[in-house]
């Protein structure tokens, strides 16, 4: 009985062009920043000093693009080089490599 292996054709899982892992750290960086705004928007009523909440909103906007380009970055990337062979496998290759490593 023979089998054909084909290697390269696995790939990750990916949300919008993110990683999974990675999606989801997005997603709470844009709601860590989020809640850092309402906060700071709430300060700035209270005290009247706005400065604060410009400079949040400001990092937050140069922040999160970039953010978001690196780990896009990231999932485009190739851990490893593909390589297009076919290797075929039947049961007396895998007897006789079984039985070598067992002595």
């Amino acid at each position: 009985m023979k089998h054909t292996v084909y290697k390269g054709l696995e790939s990750p899982c990916m949300i919008k062009g993110f990683l999974s892992t990675d999606y989801w750290m997005y997603i709470g960086c844009c709601g860590a920043a989020v809640i850092f705004i309402v906060l700071t928007l709430r300060s700035a009523f209270t005290t009247g000093v706005w400065e604060q909440f410009y400079f949040t909103v400001l990092t937050a906007l140069l922040v999160l693009p970039i953010i978001r380009h690196h780990l896009k970055k990231r999932a485009r990337s190739t851990k490893f080089e593909e390589k297009k062979q076919v290797h075929t496998i039947n049961n007396f290759s895998i007897t006789k490599l079984l039985i070598s490593r067992e002595k």
